[in-house]
């Protein structure tokens, strides 16, 4: 049997692992074991990606593995003792909020790496000194936003009864729906904080177009 076939063996084996597990934890008395049985279900899916996955390499035709193995163990040993820890100081009815948290994390680190796979192969084939002019070009821009957030913030804070943190919130950076869930938890109001973040997508929206114009150049300096 080829380890292509073992590997498809195995993510049935382990999607199988999973939809016990979610059924079960539709009851209190089985939830433990439903995430017993899911977190085998996820183990089986490692192991196998790991020990099974192969591809062809489009340039010199061999079968490649998966690598970096030290990065990837790492990671699975560091996610073990967080959640672990977790799982033992949260408290029953928090339960819900730390799942939340978790799956968001696992949806942020799933669009982490795909953004980063993209600078990777958008910037493959840029030298490093022009690489290097753009990082210090894009955290001089960051600077200038956090300073510009902080010196409304200031201004605000000093001539109208609005509470600082109420204004930390409004004026911090993240999604709109993200920072009105926020302000729900922190007991401020979610129509002051979305208005101020949907002001300032407008404003962006509007002024990116001409700012683009005015100082843009053509990317001529790139490596070809």
């Amino acid at each position: 049997m080829e380890n292509m076939d073992l590997l498809k063996i195995s993510y049935l084996l382990g999607s199988l692992s999973f939809i016990v597990g979610l059924k079960m934890l539709s009851s209190p008395d089985s939830a433990r074991k439903g995430n017993l049985y899911a977190a085998v279900g996820m183990l089986i899916a490692i192991l196998a990606t790991i020990f099974f996955h192969e591809h062809t390499n489009a340039e010199t035709g061999e079968v490649e593995r998966i690598g970096n193995l030290g990065y990837i163990i790492g990671g699975i040993a560091i996610g073990t003792i967080v959640g672990y820890l977790a799982a033992m100081k949260v408290k029953m009815t928090a339960m819900p909020q730390m799942v939340s948290l978790f799956n968001g994390m696992g949806g942020a680190c799933a669009a982490l790496i795909g953004i980063g796979a993209l600078i990777g192969t958008r910037f493959a084939r840029i030298a490093p000194k022009t690489l290097l002019s753009h990082l210090a070009a894009a955290l001089g821009s960051f600077a200038v936003a956090v300073a510009l957030s902080a010196t409304f913030v200031a201004i605000v804070a000093a001539t109208m009864h609005v509470r600082f943190g109420d204004l930390i919130v409004a004026f911090a950076p993240g999604a709109m729906d993200a920072m009105m869930a926020l302000a729900l938890t922190l007991h401020i109001d979610p129509v002051f904080v979305g208005a101020h973040h949907l002001s300032r997508f407008v404003f962006v929206s509007i002024a990116t177009p001409g700012i683009v114009h005015l100082f843009g150049r053509p990317q001529d300096d790139l490596d070809d």
